[in-house]
């Protein structure tokens, strides 16, 4: 583990990143799986090797990780994306000192190195990265973060790009609703994708440790990416303003929005979104938090984990949602209590979590977490080579997954297999 100097801002964004959470705190930055990889849209890769009977094996759960080729530029705050061929791009982000990134990168599994491609024509931190169904990439929203390591009102986006990593990169610019950053993204079954909370380029509230620290106003807005017209319409709006929150496709393809945080307080509220286009409450969480992990389980429920109280501190309980019975009940403690953690599904149906910040001790964590469905426990594995929070997590069309960079604007990368 590597101890942390609260004392230090931007050069060492580590410090104070995890600190508060949400407007009118101290805060805390973290769920990767929130639109840090590639939207919310489901973990998961291709089936394993043909077994008896041509049935497709899950691949077996890590046990560790090799590092293998760095980044060409360290950054955080950036999206990984796999892509159908089984590349993953990464796009944006923001280096060590706060710099934003146009650049974007490709990973090739096999050769495992990394190659640069065209890049945008601005850079985006605090975005998202979706995968459409042709195979170009939908890139929306963006901006910096504060000292906090939050999305700021600062340099807010109010656009949206379609990539295409086989061609010349960068196309048509679209116009969204209003500014967003720190939003997340969802691909619904009819190819559309829905794009939901985050926060604008107003002031929502002070960092409350910070001076001239500020967090973006948080948005209960919705916005529909309509693929066939490549526009975006809005939607009807969340119950209220949420940002800093978790989601995931439910095995249905219904979009679930878990915890966050409004101006002034950690949620409990749970929402989805149906197919007229309006959010319904569900259950909610027995615990708020802003940052929570939440990751799809392979049994079709749902982990949600760590996190943060704004102004109170870290969550160390986990939580299971049962969609059949629109029930939460309480897992096991997830150990040293954390938020920036990166999140994934695993073939198995198991959950693996990755590094994160423990605002408790100051440390960035080297943790790998295994989350094991069915004894409903967790699992530690061999440690990261490297501590690292705000890393992304992404499930390899083999079963490996790719840890890439992190708060800091750490380059390396490593592979857990």
């Amino acid at each position: 583990m590597l101890r942390v100097d609260l004392g230090l801002c931007r050069a060492m964004a580590v410090a104070v990143f995890f600190v508060g959470g949400a407007a009118c705190s101290d805060d805390s930055d973290g769920n990767a799986a929130a639109g840090g990889a590639g939207g919310a849209e489901p973990a998961g890769g291709a089936g394993g090797a043909g077994g008896a009977g041509g049935v497709a094996l899950p691949h077996a759960d890590p046990s560790a990780t090799r590092a293998t080729e760095a980044l060409a530029v360290g950054r955080s705050h950036h999206t990984a994306t796999l892509l159908e061929d089984g590349r993953v791009l990464v796009v944006g982000g923001e280096t060590a000192s706060g710099e934003l990134l146009s650049s974007v990168e490709v990973f090739d599994p096999a050769r495992e190195s990394w190659s640069a491609l065209p890049p945008l024509s601005e850079g985006r931190a605090n975005h998202t990265t979706t995968l459409l169904a042709g195979g170009s990439l939908l890139i929306v929203g963006g901006g910096r973060s504060n000292q906090n390591g939050s999305p700021s009102p600062d340099g807010v986006l109010d656009t949206a790009v379609v990539y295409d990593p086989d061609g010349d990169g960068p196309g048509d610019v679209v116009s969204l609703g209003g500014p967003r950053a720190g939003h997340l993204a969802f691909r619904l079954g009819s190819g559309d994708v829905l794009i939901v909370g985050g926060s604008s380029d107003e002031i929502g509230s002070a960092c409350t440790s910070v001076p001239d620290c500020y967090y973006g106003k948080a948005l209960a807005t919705a916005e529909r990416f309509e693929g066939d017209a490549a526009t975006f319409a809005p939607t009807g709006a969340m119950a209220g303003p949420r940002m800093l929150f978790g989601g995931v496709l439910l095995d249905d393809g219904t979009p679930l929005m878990v915890g966050g945080a409004s101006d002034t307080a950690s949620l409990k509220r749970v929402e989805t979104f149906a197919d007229d286009e309006s959010f319904g409450e569900m259950a909610p969480l027995a615990h708020a938090r802003l940052r929570p992990v939440v990751v799809s389980l392979g049994s079709g429920r749902v982990l949600a984990a760590a996190g943060k109280i704004a102004n109170v501190g870290p969550v160390g309980v986990t939580e299971i949602y049962d969609p059949s019975s629109d029930q939460w009940t309480d897992g096991p403690d997830i150990g040293a209590p954390r938020t920036g953690s990166a999140a994934v599904t695993l073939d198995s149906g198991n959950a693996l979590v990755v590094g994160g910040y423990d605002q408790t001790t100051g440390d960035v964590l080297d943790e790998l977490l295994i989350f094991d469905q069915n004894a409903a426990s967790w699992l530690p594995i061999t440690p990261l080579l490297e501590p690292r929070t705000l890393p992304t997590a992404t499930l390899l069309l083999d079963g490996r997954v790719l840890v890439v960079g992190g708060v800091g604007g750490l380059a390396s990368c490593e592979i857990a297999e």
